[in-house]
């Protein structure tokens, strides 16, 4: 970790990926309530005159929407392995030969599942990625999280909370897993963007860990009434996500969720935390939940 001196003339053109998605437009909202404008990179353009159209198989496509760019917000669409891997590495090759002098990367908090860090998969693009910016010059910065609270929101999670009461969720009752919604990540995303030159790793999420309990008493305060928490195996979380995602992604859930239960927990290291390097902490569960769902 260090900083390097990165320092904007005028006020930056910041190009955000996945704006269509639930990741990246949570950092478009936020950069906009600091005073920033933000062109939104999707497969289709629809922010109006502000959104961009980009194919992120096409690195032509790619250095195009850079060509202006003075930071860039990098978020990859969720899927099978090898398609991340292989966008990444389109990114890597388009930041060549453009302006771009910052980079900020998530994760999407997908590291959990054992196969991203396969020959084929996201890890070793995204590291690849890290070392094409550094090479170049490009000040970069990546974010890692574990889960995200929006999972809750999913129809798996929200049929047995409002029809039983209960938090189902494929982790055991006194797990600890740093929960993180998309606003938390987009709050650090858009402070790296704009003010912070600290370079590497930062990551965002709660510390100590939530448990299931914990997190069912701060959905329970937050609907007004009591809530359990039930563990689901990950066999049961992939059948029931099965309908929503399709069979590949159901399956990926599964083995992730698997390989996650043999962990003694799913917690961010402390030395890397946002709240320790930024200053900048995740929103407390109940308000969260508060703000989306309470019409559950």
């Amino acid at each position: 970790m260090h900083y390097r001196v990165m320092t904007f003339n005028n006020t930056p053109v910041i190009k955000v990926h996945g704006t269509s998605g639930a990741q990246g437009g949570p950092v478009v909202a936020k950069l906009e309530q600091l005073g920033y404008r933000p062109v939104g990179l999707a497969r289709e353009a629809t922010m109006g005159g502000s959104g961009q159209a980009v194919d992120l198989s096409d690195v032509d496509s790619v250095r195009k929407v850079y060509a202006d760019a003075d930071a860039i917000f990098v978020q990859v669409p969720l899927g099978d392995g090898p398609t991340r891997a292989r966008q990444f590495r389109t990114i890597a090759a388009a930041l060549e030969g453009t302006l771009v002098r910052r980079i900020v990367i998530t994760d999407s908090a997908a590291t959990g599942d054992p196969a991203a860090y396969a020959p084929d998969g996201p890890e070793p693009a995204l590291a690849e990625l890290v070392n094409v910016a550094e090479s170049l010059g490009i000040s970069h910065a990546v974010i890692r999280s574990k889960i995200f609270l929006e999972n809750l929101l999913l129809p798996a999670v929200q049929g047995p909370l409002g029809e039983k009461n209960s938090l189902e969720y494929p982790f055991a009752p006194d797990f600890k897993v740093s929960w993180v919604s998309h606003e938390d990540v987009a709050a650090v995303a858009a402070h790296l963007l704009t003010e912070s030159r600290y370079e590497g790793e930062v990551h965002v999420g709660h510390l100590p860990g939530i448990t299931g309990r914990g997190l069912a008493i701060s959905v329970g305060r937050a609907l007004g009434r009591e809530i359990t928490y039930r563990e689901i195996s990950p066999a049961e979380w992939g059948a029931r996500n099965l309908p929503l995602f399709g069979e590949a992604l159901a399956q990926m859930l599964d083995q992730m969720y698997t390989q996650l239960a043999t962990q003694d927990s799913h917690e961010i290291p402390a030395e890397k935390d946002a709240g320790h390097r930024l200053g900048i902490y995740p929103r407390d569960p109940q308000a969260w939940a508060q703000s989306h769902l309470t019409n559950n």
